[in-house]
């Protein structure tokens, strides 16, 4: 009994449809933190108990058969959604009254958030060769990448990885991001082909500029992204490519919400595609669309191009 009141609290959350859907995402957090270790160890050559090492072994096999044989790029790109979103998930629940946008300071987060985008460069590549021109673009010798909302530069040094000859520019309004960015483009050895900028997108004054303009939709205000477009149109140059990332819709109505819950929290609009599209070609760019993405691709992409 509680207290006399009459109420028997192990009842409760025996029969309560809350409490078991509580015990239920207990276990897919679990999951996700087991996989993430599982990498870690593996990764990194952690020492772990063997009994330890075998369950979160027997669990990732379940959640993820073969995570533990990909390159070691995608294996750290999991780890940081992982280590990211359950830090983030926390952060919500301790701190609900906290303002929107993505201001957290905390280094694991922003690491973690940067690692994981770095998955985008490929997804973007993959789209680039149904692009009008795009793919040859970021492959000739005077290629140039504009990464707004850069973050901790992951984005910025993975398209100079992926595209050997091209030159990457990020700029971010947030400083302590910009800081670890300076020093992963540093540790990376590509200070000299990827230039990070304290600059806030609604000042972005460059001209005739770049073969693609990389825009992350859910960290930016839907009206700061409606007043930038102009400009990063005219950053482009003629027949350029600007593209938009959007995380991606489903038809699960729980994951759709959290979607957009996730978006708002930090800081954006949750688009619909047609209002996306839309935007995008109201600010004077052509064959706006949207992109065919591989499945289970974390961001829908948009794309919309500078007339030639």
């Amino acid at each position: 009994m509680d207290g006399g009141s009459g109420i028997d609290t192990l009842e409760v959350l025996r029969t309560s449809s809350t409490a078991k859907f509580v015990f239920a995402l207990n276990g897919a957090a679990t999951a996700l933190a087991a996989l993430g270790a599982h990498l870690r160890v593996c990764t990194e050559h952690m020492e772990c108990d063997p009994a330890l090492a075998t369950r979160l072994v027997d669990v990732a096999g379940l959640v993820a058969p073969g995570a533990d044989t990909l390159p070691p790029e995608a294996r750290h790109a999991v780890i940081g959604a992982a280590r990211g979103f359950l830090r983030q998930a926390l952060h919500l629940l301790e701190h609900p009254d906290a303002p929107v946008g993505w201001n957290y300071d905390d280094p694991a987060i922003l690491q973690s958030q940067g690692r994981g985008s770095m998955v985008m460069v490929e997804v973007i590549a993959s789209a680039a060769q149904r692009l009008a021109s795009l793919e040859s673009r970021l492959a000739g010798p005077d290629a140039r990448f504009l990464a707004l909302g850069t973050g901790v530069g992951w984005i910025a040094i993975a398209a100079a990885r992926r595209y050997p000859t091209l030159r990457a520019v990020g700029i971010d309004i947030f400083g302590p991001a910009l800081a670890l960015a300076r020093q992963n483009v540093e540790a990376s050895g590509l200070a000299g082909r990827v230039e990070l900028r304290q600059h806030d997108i609604l000042a972005l004054d460059d001209t005739d500029a770049y073969d693609l303009v990389w825009l992350p939709a859910p960290f930016i205000a839907r009206e700061v992204v409606v007043q930038a477009l102009p400009r990063m149109l005219r950053a482009l140059r003629p027949g350029g490519w600007l593209v938009v990332g959007a995380w991606s819709a489903s038809e699960d109505p729980l994951t759709s919400r959290l979607t957009d819950l996730r978006t708002v929290r930090s800081g954006g609009h949750p688009w619909s595609p047609d209002e996306l599209v839309s935007t995008i070609t109201s600010a004077g760019f052509v064959q706006a669309e949207a992109c065919d993405t591989p499945p289970g691709t974390p961001m829908q992409l948009f794309a919309g191009r500078r007339p030639e």
